[in-house]
């Protein structure tokens, strides 16, 4: 049996709302400085509606890989409320929002 990338997020999210968090590493360089390859991090059950601008999360927007931007504006409309998000080494905030079913959780600052 195969364990595709989809197969394994949706694992890794069952375990994310049994535990609470979630440590994990991640690779790439989006959130340099912030964060480095290779940096592990604790994701956690956090409320969506309590989230603020300058927050870090984690969310699966595409079905391939979960990501970890930083909260630049939050659009709120009558019965809902979208994210804006951006990698600290990004120039431009994501061409998407997030919505309240792709959040996963707030991140935490590098653990040592």
């Amino acid at each position: 049996m195969q364990i595709n990338n989809e197969m394994l997020l949706n694992i890794l999210y069952k375990k994310l709302q049994e535990d609470k968090f979630l440590l994990i590493s991640i690779s790439g360089s989006s959130m340099y400085p912030t964060f480095q390859h290779g940096d592990r991090l604790k994701i956690f059950i956090y409320s969506y509606d309590n989230l603020e601008i300058g927050d870090i999360i984690a969310y699966k927007k595409f079905n391939c890989h979960l990501t970890v931007h930083r909260i630049k504006d939050i659009i709120k409309r009558k019965n809902a409320h979208y994210l804006l998000t951006q990698g600290d080494n990004n120039t431009q905030v994501d061409e998407y929002c997030i919505t309240k079913k792709e959040y996963w959780g707030k991140v935490e600052l590098p653990m040592a």
